[in-house]
């Protein structure tokens, strides 16, 4: 009789938690734009050393929630302004091509697969952590309830079959029930070692989506930390074709 009701009591809770893939579509759904222009701060702290700060322009279209463009393109400081970095995808189920130009090379250079493990110009950002796929070869379930900030929260633990050519080896996510938003992601590598840590420290909604208007991301392995900050959003503008192309990403500024 104890072991029929401990069974029932873990069939009931396991009943009550959600499935993983509603929670990230309704994630999806609570961000999705067809199209935005925005400004961004980022800040590259150091375990030793001064910050690093750098600013970009970042022009973004999905009207179908299939062909997913972005550019981004450096203003400052100086010394980078006009690097760029341009990243498409062209059906839900294709990974993202990435280029990244570089003035001083006069030519953008293509991503390879493994260059999508580098950081992303010294941030502690992978290369592959700017697109839109950081969840694609994951198979997700929910863990637990647990409550961060006074706010209820699902738990989901994300693995990598071995056989996919994944960033990392499993993700875990904390997405609140009230709103359907993210509140914090941890990345593991392949070992299972907790590597880095993504921190929303503010979301803002503009029109109908939510959208991240301060971030955190963490380096457990080297110490150092990149905060990013948007210090505008647009989602009125509707940026056209010509930008997310080659020429165009070439161009500099």
């Amino acid at each position: 009789m104890i072991w029929t009701l401990s069974l029932f009591f873990v069939l009931q809770v396991s009943a009550a938690l959600p499935e993983a893939q509603t929670l990230l579509n309704n994630w999806k759904d609570a961000m999705y734009t067809p199209h935005e222009a925005s400004k961004f701060r980022m800040t590259i702290t150091p375990e030793k050393g001064d910050p690093i700060v750098r600013e970009a322009d970042i022009f973004y279209r999905s009207e179908n929630r299939k062909e997913v463009k972005i550019l981004m393109r450096f203003t400052s400081p100086a010394k980078i302004k006009g690097t760029s970095f341009l990243s498409l995808k062209k059906t839900q189920a294709d990974s993202s091509d990435q280029w990244i130009y570089f003035p001083a090379y006069k030519k953008a250079r293509r991503l390879s697969s493994r260059k999508k493990e580098d950081p992303f110009l010294d941030s502690d950002f992978s290369n592959g952590d700017i697109s839109f796929e950081y969840h694609r070869g994951y198979t997700f379930k929910v863990i637990k309830e647990v409550t961060i900030g006074g706010k209820p929260v699902y738990v989901l633990e994300g693995i990598a079959p071995a056989s996919e050519e994944t960033l990392y080896g499993k993700q875990v996510l904390y997405i609140a029930k009230k709103d359907n938003l993210n509140l914090k992601s941890e990345f593991y590598d392949k070992k299972g070692v907790l590597i880095k840590e993504f921190i929303v420290k503010k979301w803002a909604k503009y029109g109908t989506h939510w959208a991240i208007d301060e971030g955190l991301m963490k380096n457990l392995t080297n110490k150092s930390e990149t905060s990013i900050t948007f210090m505008s959003r647009d989602p009125d503008t509707v940026p056209a074709d010509k930008i997310f192309t080659m020429m165009n990403l070439e161009r500099g500024l």
